[in-house]
C-alpha cells in the first residue's frame, strides 16, 4: 500500500490516499467478564501504568507484526511503526483503579489472557470496575479490548457503566499530523457512530451495555487507492466555491460522493449520475472541506475545497 500525499494542482490541493485497513460494524451481545485471566497489576492499587503484555500469537497490525503491546493503564494499548504511533482503544480517558473510590484495600486488576486453539485464538484486556481520575463514583466503566489471531478483527465490548466525558475508540497508526496514515476513529452518537481518521476525536456518550465494536480488517469491497489522481483525472471547479461545486472526471456515472468536515465528519452524500456533475454547497458554512469519491469499482479519491 502507499502512503499518503498531497499534490497542488492549480488552484486546489489533492490528497491521494491508501484505502483504509479497518471498517466499522457493530452489535450487541452479553457482556461477560473474563474469568482465569491473569492479574497484570499484581495486586497493587493502578494509575497511569504502563505493561508490556504477550499476546500469545503473532499479530498483524497495519502490516507489521506483533508478539507483544504495551498496555497503557488508561484504556489502550500501543506501540510502534518506524516513527508511526500504533493506538488500539480508547484513548482519551484518564483511568484509574476504581477501589480508589471503594476501599485502598481491595484493588480491582486490569487482566488479559489468550484464548483458542493455534490459528483462531483471541487476545483479551478487560478494565473491571475502573474510574476516571477526579470523577465521582457515578463513573463506573467495564470495557473489554479483544485481537483476533485467524481474522485480524479488533472488538471494543462494553459491559455497564457510566463515562461523564467519554473518549473516542480508535485502531489507528498516527505520527502526529491531523490526519491518520491509516486507521478510524469513532465520534458521535454511540449507538450508530461515525467514523473520522482525525486525531483527538470522541463519542457523545458511553455505549449501552453489551455493545460491541468490531473494527473488520479488509473486508471485501472496501476502497482502494488512486494512484495520483490518474485514473479518473479528477477536477473540481471553482474554488473556493459558493453555491455550486462543478465535479468533471472520468467515468464517473455511479460513483458515491462524500463531502467531510474538517473534524473529518461526513456532512453530505450523493452518487454522481454521469462526468460532469454540480453539488450545491451554498448550505455548507465558510471553511476547509474535503470531497471524496468512490466509484463503482472501488477506487477512492479525496481532494479538498474552500468554501
Amino acid at each position: 500500500m502507499k502512503k499518503l500525499c498531497t499534490l497542488t494542482l492549480g488552484m486546489f490541493m489533492v490528497m491521494c490516499v491508501k484505502s483504509q485497513t479497518y471498517t466499522l460494524t457493530t452489535s450487541n451481545v452479553t457482556y461477560v467478564e473474563l474469568t482465569g485471566a491473569t492479574d497484570i497489576t499484581g495486586g497493587q492499587l493502578w494509575d497511569d501504568e504502563i505493561w508490556q503484555v504477550p499476546i500469545g500469537f503473532t499479530a498483524e497490525l497495519f502490516d507489521s507484526s506483533f508478539t507483544t503491546l504495551n498496555l497503557n493503564s488508561n484504556g489502550f494499548l500501543f506501540d510502534t511503526i518506524g516513527n508511526a504511533e500504533v493506538m488500539i482503544g480508547m484513548s482519551r480517558a484518564d483511568l484509574v483503579d476504581g477501589a480508589f473510590l471503594i476501599g485502598f484495600n481491595s484493588p480491582i486488576p486490569v487482566t488479559y489472557l489468550t484464548e483458542g486453539t493455534a490459528g483462531t485464538k483471541i487476545f483479551k484486556v478487560e478494565w473491571k470496575l475502573a474510574n476516571v481520575w477526579g470523577a465521582d463514583s457515578t463513573n463506573v466503566i467495564n470495557y473489554q479490548v479483544w485481537i483476533y489471531e485467524e481474522t485480524g478483527n479488533i472488538e471494543f465490548h462494553f459491559g455497564a457503566g457510566f463515562l461523564g466525558n467519554m473518549s473516542t475508540l480508535s485502531v489507528q497508526k498516527y505520527s502526529g499530523t491531523p490526519y491518520f496514515e491509516d486507521g478510524i476513529s469513532l465520534i458521535g452518537d454511540p449507538l450508530n457512530p461515525q467514523t473520522s481518521t482525525v486525531i483527538n476525536q470522541k463519542m457523545d456518550n458511553y455505549p449501552s451495555d453489551g455493545m460491541v465494536y468490531s473494527f473488520v480488517k479488509g473486508e471485501p469491497g472496501v476502497p482502494t487507492q488512486i494512484d495520483e489522481n490518474q485514473e479518473i483525472n479528477l477536477s473540481l471547479y471553482p474554488n473556493p466555491v459558493s453555491e455550486l461545486l462543478n465535479v468533471n472526471g472520468k467515468d464517473l456515472d455511479g460513483t458515491q460522493w462524500n463531502i467531510i468536515n474538517s473534524q473529518g465528519q461526513k456532512i453530505k452524500t450523493g452518487i454522481l449520475m454521469k462526468n460532469n456533475m454540480s453539488i450545491p454547497v451554498n448550505d455548507l458554512n465558510h471553511g476547509y472541506y474535503l470531497i471524496r469519491l468512490i466509484t463503482p469499482d472501488h477506487q477512492m479519491v479525496h481532494k479538498a475545497f474552500i468554501k
